[in-house]
């Protein structure tokens, strides 16, 4: 069939050229010209310095293409915080689902009931994290409607602090290892 070997030819070449260099370095230009801005969230560096300096190890788990998300954590300055880096375009899964989650924790040897997991969504990342047994601090973001977001936490087994920054996690680290 004439139709299914012009779809195949097609498809074959979308591949060829997805991994090229050249797709990759326009794929970046096409993300450098279409972000607005890129800047790290205020106390964020001096939470994960923080973090490190207390022996945690830190992970970032982010549903992602790594295309565009690997270059900006590098110019973020961000990267020597990360002990490991996962992001859904290189494993071919995505939050919320439970194997994306369980394959980080089976690669990194985390015993889920001494792992926080700080997400900035409740259904891709605090569902998640609760159904696997972790802990979970939403940081919520200006763009969600405060109430409905307490709402749908008090829907859920456990206790999930919100919190509006990073400097928000400190307080609550200091609020934990006063206990």
């Amino acid at each position: 069939n004439v139709y299914d070997l012009r779809r195949r030819a097609h498809s074959e070449t979308i591949d060829e050229i997805a991994g090229s260099e050249w797709a990759i370095a326009v794929g970046n230009f096409f993300r450098i010209l279409s972000r607005k801005h890129l800047r790290v969230y205020p106390h964020t560096s001096a939470v994960l310095r923080n973090l490190k300096r207390r022996g945690a190890r830190v992970i970032l788990f982010t549903n992602a293409q790594s295309l565009f998300t690997m270059p900006e954590i590098d110019a973020s300055g961000l990267k020597r915080y990360f002990d490991a880096i996962y992001i859904s375009s290189d494993y071919g899964l995505r939050k919320p689902a439970a194997s994306f989650l369980q394959q980080m924790v089976k690669e990194q040897e985390l015993e889920t009931a001494n792992t926080l997991l700080i997400g900035n969504e409740v259904d891709t990342d605090i569902r998640c994290a609760l159904s696997e047994g972790m802990d979970a601090v939403l940081l919520h973001g200006s763009h969600e409607d405060e109430k409905k977001l307490r709402s749908l936490l008090g829907q859920m087994t456990g206790t999930v602090p919100m919190v509006k920054t990073a400097a928000d996690i400190r307080i609550l680290e200091t609020e934990k290892s006063e206990q």
